[in-house]
């Protein structure tokens, strides 16, 4: 079996309701993510933020808000 791609499992996370938008306007945006191991907490504002062991700013999880939420 192949391993997902971030951009995959964004895309199961959101289609398994695993992502619960707490609040977002135009600036922000925070939400609560089920990984496959926990629960996270990703927030968007400057710079994306993930509470995974990842935390560098380019994971599904992340991935996943963004799919979501436009700023522009």
């Amino acid at each position: 079996m192949t391993k997902e791609t971030k951009t995959e499992k964004a895309k199961r996370l959101l289609t398994t309701g695993c992502v619960l938008v707490e609040f977002a306007d135009e600036e922000k945006i925070m939400a609560k993510v089920a990984g496959d191991t926990s629960g996270y907490q990703v927030w968007i504002k400057d710079e994306p933020r993930c509470s995974c062991p990842n935390r560098q700013g380019d994971c599904s999880h992340i991935e996943a808000v963004k799919m979501i939420w436009r700023n522009e």
